[in-house]
């Protein structure tokens, strides 16, 4: 069972898996987006997903993507900082 936070940018609300949805997995990048439509059931705040009412369109968010990167999350789990790398170090890109 998965909770998902979802947004369209403005409005943020969570979703649950309310029956299986194949195409909703845990190895799914941040900032996929995917597609609610039809009639969704919402209890206590949470739209309960269910395969015929989610599609997946797919992309990714950069910033996310390495955001919520394992190594980052795990670092934050045990206390560590992990060092963002340096954008004006790079040598291909101008201050």
């Amino acid at each position: 069972m998965l909770m998902l936070h979802l947004t369209d940018g403005i409005h943020h609300i969570q979703g649950m898996e309310y029956h299986p949805v194949p195409v909703l997995h845990s190895g799914l990048p941040p900032g996929t987006k995917v597609m609610i439509h039809g009639i969704v059931a919402y209890r206590l705040g949470v739209l309960l997903l269910k395969p015929e009412n989610v599609k997946l369109l797919g992309g990714e968010v950069d910033s996310l993507v390495e955001e919520y990167s394992m190594e980052r999350v795990l670092a934050g789990l045990i206390g560590e900082e992990v060092d963002r790398p340096n954008k004006r170090s790079c040598p291909m890109l101008k201050a």
